[in-house]
């Protein structure tokens, strides 16, 4: 391996301690409890910045990893290679791979996985070539659509323009012009390569698909990145994906071909549960609940999707505190009632959709159908824990859950009242036909027996 291979290589042996290094724990934080509603985004910060190395997360990170190395070797194969590279017009060649599309539920993590690998290949470096100095070494160039689907923002803060890449006896005046968008992306092509970027991630793409013609802009700006060079690789919610699969065979054969997965995490599992752990010794004395045992609950009421359940930790923080005195601690009945409450409905309302198209496996809300599902038959648990857990969330929005003791009394009573009466006596049906006297006869014998 050379120089520009090595950065995305992790020796054997090293990759406990380095997928350790990425992950990121909260300190527990003091909170008085006294006033749960102003203290409430500062748990949920606190969890949000949480991370945790799972055993998925660990298998998508070394396949980036590998993708770029992959990239390199064809690109960088030696120092001879490089240099011809530097000083040709199109560095990159003429060919474009097929962008990398990291795809799954809104609310799973892509965003955190994606800094976790901006921490996992490092900080940027230099290194001498003869005849052109000290060069810069740089893995990945990180953009984000967050400010709009404009590009000039994102790509600018990785280009400058140096005497050696514009080639021009004008430096200052050129500075000074303003650049045109072809020339941004042509300079970033050269720049790219000059600097080793091998993988190209892009992040927050729902701020692109927010217009009349999302369709097309969406993929006029991924285009635009795939002509860079480096190896795109760009997060996508299931809407997107939908959006994109409209798209002309061209398209869709240069977007959505190489594509990976990234699933809710089982809070039942020895990795949901070490994350949920995490996530309660933000406030230990507040939650002196084992994780392991209320995990199927928390699962039940999130689907395994982590801003679900940081929301849901969070309301019924508040619960308890608000409704017990600030020494309370938080319950099961706490996450129960978090649940159904009004501030968790449209997260509730996203859970029951997703598990009834388990049950069902029938699309029902486009933006939580998994939109390559026919090739994830293979990956898809045992459905029956759903439909179990389905049921129990049907009996838990019963208004018990509410009352208080005396109310219950009431209720109970209430319910003996209304009782369904008992089955009725059965009915034999005559026929239409001509009846003689004895068929009326015995029809009157059966009904007084």
């Amino acid at each position: 391996m050379n120089r520009w291979t090595s950065r995305y290589q992790i020796s054997c042996g090293q990759e406990a301690e380095r997928f350790k290094s990425i992950e990121r724990l909260v300190s527990s934080l003091k909170l008085s409890g006294r006033e749960p509603e102003a203290e409430f985004g500062l748990f949920q910060s606190a969890m949000k910045n949480t991370f945790l190395c799972s055993a998925q997360d660990k298998k998508i990170l070394l396949t980036f990893l590998a993708l770029a190395k992959c990239h390199a070797m064809i690109h960088f194969p030696s120092e001879s290679a490089f240099v011809k590279g530097i000083n040709a017009r199109s560095p990159w060649g003429n060919e474009m791979n097929p962008a990398i599309i990291f795809t799954g539920l809104a609310g799973t993590g892509k965003t955190e996985l994606l800094r976790a690998l901006g921490r996992l290949l490092g900080e940027s470096s230099s290194f001498d070539v003869p005849g052109h100095g000290c060069l810069p070494l740089v893995p990945a160039w990180f953009l984000s659509l967050i400010a709009g689907p404009g590009l000039n923002e994102a790509l600018s803060q990785w280009i400058e323009q140096p005497s050696d890449i514009l080639n021009s006896k004008k430096i200052e005046e050129e500075k000074k012009k303003p650049v045109s968008f072809g020339r941004l992306l042509d300079l970033a092509r050269r720049i790219s390569f000059r600097d080793g970027v091998c993988l190209l991630p892009a992040d927050e793409f729902q701020f692109v698909t927010t217009s009349s013609n999302a369709n097309a802009l969406a993929t006029r700006v991924l285009l635009q990145l795939l002509s860079i060079g480096p190896r795109l690789l760009y997060a996508a919610n299931y809407s997107l994906v939908h959006r994109l699969q409209a798209r002309n065979q061209e398209d869709r054969q240069r977007l959505l071909v190489h594509r990976i997965h990234l699933m809710p995490e089982s809070f039942c599992c020895a990795d949901g549960v070490r994350l949920l752990a995490a996530y309660f010794d933000i406030l230990p004395d507040d939650f002196n609940l084992d994780a392991a045992n209320v995990g199927q609950q928390i699962q039940d009421y999130t689907y395994g999707i982590k801003r679900f359940a940081v929301l849901l930790l969070a309301l019924a923080w508040v619960r308890a505190k608000s409704h017990r005195g600030h020494r309370a601690k938080v319950s099961t009945d706490d996450f129960r009632w978090a649940y159904l409450c009004s501030d968790y409905s449209d997260s509730r309302d996203d859970v029951v959709t997703l598990q009834r198209q388990d049950i069902s496996r029938k699309k029902i809300k486009e933006g939580l159908w998994d939109p390559f599902y026919s090739e994830q038959e293979d990956n898809v648990v045992t459905l029956t824990p759903a439909i179990e857990a389905f049921e129990k969330r049907v009996e838990d929005k019963r208004l018990d859950s509410f009352l208080t003791p005396i109310e219950r009394i009431g209720f109970e009573a209430l319910k003996k009242s209304r009782e369904p009466p008992t089955k009725g006596p059965k009915v034999v049906q005559l026929g239409r036909g001509k009846r003689s006297k004895q068929d009326l006869a015995d029809a009157l014998n059966m009904m007084d027996e």
